[in-house]
């Protein structure tokens, strides 16, 4: 089975048009290591027998305790573990959510127009905004019970960030879609903050903020603050209005961002601390995606949950170039936000 999982990573760096193709006669298409390890029949066979549950254990669908990722959950409960007692986040983390394309069939897929993978899994992702390690994870699989009360997205990020960064002041960064007053108090009572853009309309946001009037007054990298207690709020003007609520930012720090004119030249403009920290820490997700996809097995399979099953095949070799990135830092240390795509490819060559 390793020498499998080594061949899958190895077809991720050396990608062909069909599996085929690697025991090919065609001295353009073949690869000569791939037949010392397997023949094309054996890794067809266990290709097409691999499973990592026994299934006439399955609880029936009508089950009440029945568990639409059964067939993934020995995987997805020991990368869990793994991830969270490997490695500790910086003080910044980012909640955002990411695809795993499918296009076959399965209850479990989801229709998002207007994300670049537009059919697949969602996955709900917590990962250090410096460096894109995911420590945390949930696949959706539909609507939770017990979860009516404060919303799904309120229990998602509360079931990503508490268990592990509770009482150790941490700033949590999530778009409009999880931000909510509810879910920043919950988080200020176990020590961790959060920043986040906000809908202007969600109950909550001051209505002084919502006048239009006002916004379309505002010069570009002009905004219009309110305080209540711990939290900020903020509308920020630059090509349109955007708007910040956070508990872990000053209101009265002012810093300067780089935007871009009509002519292509780039100009300072003036932004609240809270929108430019935003900016910055915010694609710790987006940036575990990109290392993922640089080198990510992507090939068709009819069988949902091997999608999931390559997809955290993935996440886990990123856990093993972080773990080698950081051997020579100290536990409260880490690294820049940079991605080398060249020593992925090493690390991975290394790893087979």
């Amino acid at each position: 089975m390793k020498a499998f999982i080594g061949l899958v990573l190895a077809m991720a760096i050396h990608k062909l048009p069909q599996i085929n193709n690697y025991w090919s006669s065609n001295w353009v298409l073949n690869v000569p290591q791939f037949c010392q390890v397997f023949t094309t029949k054996r890794f067809w066979a266990l290709w097409s027998n691999i499973h990592l549950v026994n299934n006439e254990t399955a609880l029936p669908r009508d089950h009440a305790d029945h568990d639409r990722l059964f067939k993934v959950r020995p995987i997805l409960n020991i990368l869990t573990r793994t991830f969270e007692d490997n490695y500790s986040p910086g003080q910044c983390v980012a909640v955002d959510e990411s695809m795993v394309r499918f296009k076959g069939r399965s209850s479990l897929k989801q229709y998002m127009p207007m994300k670049p993978i537009k059919r697949g899994f969602k996955v709900w992702s917590a990962s250090c905004s410096c460096c894109g390690y995911l420590y945390g994870f949930q696949v959706y699989t539909g609507k939770v019970p017990g979860s009516e009360s404060k919303g799904m997205a309120h229990r998602v990020v509360a079931d990503l960030t508490l268990p592990l960064l509770a009482g150790k002041n941490h700033i949590v960064y999530v778009d409009n879609f999880f931000t909510s007053l509810p879910l920043i108090t919950e988080l200020h009572q176990n020590s961790v903050y959060l920043c986040g853009t906000y809908r202007a309309s969600r109950v909550g946001f001051p209505r002084e903020l919502q006048d239009s009037n006002a916004i379309k007054r505002l010069e570009r990298g002009n905004s219009i603050m309110m305080v209540k207690g711990e939290i900020a709020a903020c509308v920020w003007k630059d090509k349109k209005p955007v708007y910040v609520v956070s508990n872990a930012h000053c209101p009265r720090i002012i810093t300067n961002v780089k935007r871009r004119t009509h002519d292509g030249s780039r100009i300072q403009v003036s932004s609240p601390q809270m929108v430019s920290e935003y900016n910055n820490y915010m694609g710790g997700v987006d940036l575990l995606d990109q290392m993922k996809g640089c080198y990510g097995y992507s090939r068709k399979s009819k069988r949902w949950w091997l999608r999931l099953l390559y997809h955290f095949v993935d996440a886990w070799h990123d856990k093993l170039i972080h773990a080698s990135n950081l051997h020579s830092y100290q536990y409260y240390w880490h690294p820049p936000m940079l991605v080398v795509v060249p020593k992925t490819a090493d690390h991975r060559c290394e790893l087979i």
